[in-house]
């Protein structure tokens, strides 16, 4: 890869996309106060959940990245 490109793998850029949804929806009915979910989905806390779940898909391409760039380091 010594042109700099990097492709994601599929499965990590379909977690993240899911991650942000979930989370950037969480955090607009939690802060706006409006509601796009429907009601029969709807739980106690339910935008919390969305958020923190968002949050949780979104790690693996964290990681990823991070070990990559560890490994980058120490010339692997």
């Amino acid at each position: 890869m010594a042109d700099g490109k990097y492709k994601l793998p599929i499965n990590l850029f379909i977690l993240d996309t899911i991650g942000v949804a979930l989370a950037g929806l969480g955090l607009f009915e939690w802060l706006s106060g409006s509601s796009v979910v429907p009601d029969q989905f709807k739980f106690e806390n339910y935008h919390i959940a969305m958020v923190v779940v968002g949050v949780v898909l979104m790690a693996p391409v964290t990681i990823h990245f991070i070990n990559r760039a560890l490994g980058a380091r120490k010339g692997g």
